[in-house]
């Protein structure tokens, strides 16, 4: 059909023209050390309040990173026990992550001695609040 064929040629045209598509990027805010990511700086990032559409909470870039645990929790989460090269230890929460890229790209760093993490540190309230732990958004191979 003579629609379709145009439909294709357009599309074509349109692809030739714009080139590969551009590499998402995220947007980090500031590196942090494993050891550095802790209720300190929780309390600090807090007082940045309040938070929305044009005043996003800052995103870190956690650095020297090692996965040493990941588990499943509840049907569709995935945690992660991480130790940094610096000694510390912290846990990452990635919500709604089971079954995504995000879930392969975790499972193929469990064998990496150093990873870069994005996400938002937050207390964790379910352990007292006194911990912290990084709500996961993506993870890198450090290099």
């Amino acid at each position: 059909n003579a629609c379709s064929a145009s439909k294709d040629a357009l599309h074509a045209f349109l692809v030739g023209r714009s080139g590969p598509p551009a590499a998402p990027t995220l947007r980090v805010d500031a590196p942090v050390a494993v050891a550095g990511a802790n209720r300190t700086l929780v309390d600090a990032l807090a007082r940045l309040e309040p938070y929305g559409a044009g005043h996003p909470q800052p995103r870190l870039r956690l650095v020297g990173a090692r996965i040493t645990r990941t588990r499943t929790v509840g049907e569709h989460h995935l945690r992660l026990s991480l130790l940094g090269q610096d000694g510390g230890r912290l846990e990452a929460i990635a919500f709604r992550s089971v079954a995504t890229p995000l879930a392969a790209a975790i499972a193929e760093a469990q064998s990496l001695p150093s990873l870069q993490l994005a996400g938002r540190l937050v207390a964790d309230r379910y352990r007292g609040g006194e911990a912290c732990e990084l709500q996961l958004d993506d993870i890198a191979v450090d290099r």
